[in-house]
């Protein structure tokens, strides 16, 4: 389970939008990744997709009825685990 998982779980409202984002989410950080240890990558736009979804996934955590009783992350980890086996 990745990072991105998780903020695809929290985030997403439905399947593709879930795979939307999973999948931007990997390739800004791929580009994070590349500037941070030294590549040759440059931010762009795509970076700022990504900060507005990782604040919504905050917001999501603090007010949605179905975190209110979640204090700690393997809790969220659990709920993705159940949501990928529910199928």
């Amino acid at each position: 389970m990745t990072t991105t998982d998780l903020i695809a779980f929290i985030v997403g409202k439905d399947a593709p939008a879930r795979k939307e984002l999973a999948k931007l989410t990997k390739k800004v950080y791929g580009m994070r990744s590349a500037i941070v240890h030294g590549g040759d990558k440059e931010m762009s736009s795509e970076n700022l997709v990504v900060n507005h979804f990782m604040r919504g996934a905050l917001g999501e955590l603090l007010t949605a009825g179905r975190f209110k009783d979640t204090k700690r992350l393997n809790t969220i980890c659990e709920m993705l685990l159940d949501a990928q086996y529910s199928y």
